[in-house]
C-alpha cells in the first residue's frame, strides 16, 4: 500500500473522485497534510504536492522539508494522539488527531494514507483514494 510501482503523473484539474463528500474528505485530507508539511517545514523551504494515478488510483503526495520522522514513530503518527518528539532544540510536535482523521477518513473510502522518510531530507506524507 506504500509503492510507487506504475504510478504517473494525474491532470490536477480531473475530479475523477467519486462524489461530493468524497471530495470534501479528500480536501480535508489534503488541507490538513498541507498544514502539517507547513507547520513543520523551515520558512525558507517549499512544500510540494504530487498528483498521481497509480492502479486505478490517485496517490497525492506531500513533501516536506521538516525533521525526518524517526523510523521507530512511522507507525505511531497516525494512531490517536499519536506523537513525536522533535529531537531538534528539545521541541514537542504533535501529530495526533488530524493523522488520525485523516487515516479513517481514507479508508473509509477504501484508500490508504502513509508516510515514509525523504533521501535527502524531511518526509512524503502521502494518501491514496479510488477513481470514480
Amino acid at each position: 500500500a506504500g509503492g510507487r510501482g506504475n504510478a504517473r503523473a494525474l491532470d490536477p484539474t480531473d475530479r475523477d473522485v467519486a462524489g461530493d463528500a468524497a471530495r470534501a474528505l479528500a480536501r480535508r485530507i489534503l488541507k490538513t497534510l498541507l498544514t502539517n508539511a507547513c507547520d513543520h517545514s523551515a520558512r525558507d523551504r517549499s512544500v510540494r504536492v504530487a498528483l498521481l494515478e497509480e492502479e486505478g488510483r490517485v496517490r497525492v503526495e506531500i513533501h516536506d522539508h521538516g525533521p525526518p520522522i524517526p523510523d521507530e514513530c512511522v507507525d505511531q503518527v497516525f494512531e490517536k494522539q499519536g506523537s513525536v518528539h522533535a529531537r531538534q532544540a528539545g521541541t514537542f510536535r504533535s501529530l495526533g488527531l488530524g493523522l488520525t482523521f485523516c487515516k479513517l477518513a481514507a479508508e473509509a473510502q477504501d484508500g490508504a494514507v502513509g508516510v515514509r522518510r525523504r533521501e535527502d531530507e524531511g518526509n512524503i506524507f502521502w494518501f491514496t483514494l479510488p477513481r470514480a
